[in-house]
């Protein structure tokens, strides 16, 4: 019998305690009464949609958007060998408050604009189960004339808001569980936007702001990565300049 090299075994070593790690991680969440729930109704509802989108379950990779004029949360995935991401569902918004544009201050009520990624499971929430969204970012720090900006902003369930994001409870239970075993290999990123930012739309926004040039810059940047990822299907590498405004790719 062949003895590996030991950089060999150092890669197998290394795979492995990457695997265990993950499953703790997912096991840490199914300790909670509601996730287990959340994967007892959902697990093979996802599976079946995943296998009708032709992506496997669960997805190595997962993106959100929100669109906050039209009300929807779209969910895209994608398997580890292609960078193209597949449409799986759209969910409906139930409650969301504040108006179009930024969040900028604390206790504006407003739901971010921007590039941002899921932080935090909460799978004892007061709204049923929740995931952190992790504003602010460095762009929102430096945009910002505040020197409170807020934070705590949720997607959750129990269509209830305040700067939140809120679907229903059987909607973020499906949205919860997948979300909980895409995060333990990947980041899930999640871009806000105003609205669908075609140019049809955003001249639209042009019109009705005109008076507003700050806001028509910052949805102008943002617009930007709405492209890339509508040419792409790929969600753009996202930085942020010196200046707070979004660099892509």
């Amino acid at each position: 019998m062949s003895i590996l090299p030991q950089y060999i075994w150092r890669i197998v070593v290394v795979s492995c305690l990457c695997c265990l790690s993950q499953n703790i991680i997912s096991n840490d969440q199914l300790w909670f009464p509601r996730v287990r729930e959340a994967k007892e109704n959902k697990d093979a509802l996802l599976r079946k949609l995943f296998n009708e989108k032709g992506v496997s379950y669960p997805p190595a990779q997962m993106f959100i958007r929100i669109f906050k004029g039209e009300k929807v949360l779209e969910v895209w995935a994608a398997d580890a060998s292609t960078n193209r991401y597949t449409h799986i569902k759209t969910y409906p918004i139930c409650a969301m408050s504040g108006e179009l544009g930024p969040k900028r201050k604390q206790g504006d009520e407003q739901v971010p604009e921007g590039f941002y990624n899921i932080g935090t499971l909460n799978p004892s929430s007061a709204y049923h189960l929740s995931m952190f969204v992790n504003y602010p970012n460095a762009s929102d720090k430096q945009l910002s004339r505040h020197s409170s900006l807020g934070g705590d902003i949720y997607i959750h369930g129990d269509c209830k808001s305040i700067g939140c994001v809120a679907i229903t409870n059987t909607q973020i239970e499906e949205l919860y569980w997948l979300v909980a075993q895409v995060k333990t290999r990947s980041k899930v990123p999640v871009h806000i936007f105003p609205m669908r930012l075609s140019d049809m739309k955003y001249n639209i926004l042009c019109r009705l702001y005109r008076n507003e040039p700050e806001l028509l810059r910052f949805w102008s940047n943002v617009k930007e990565g709405y492209d890339y990822f509508q040419q792409n299907l790929s969600p753009p590498k996202v930085q942020i300049a010196s200046n707070g405004f979004y660099q892509f790719n």
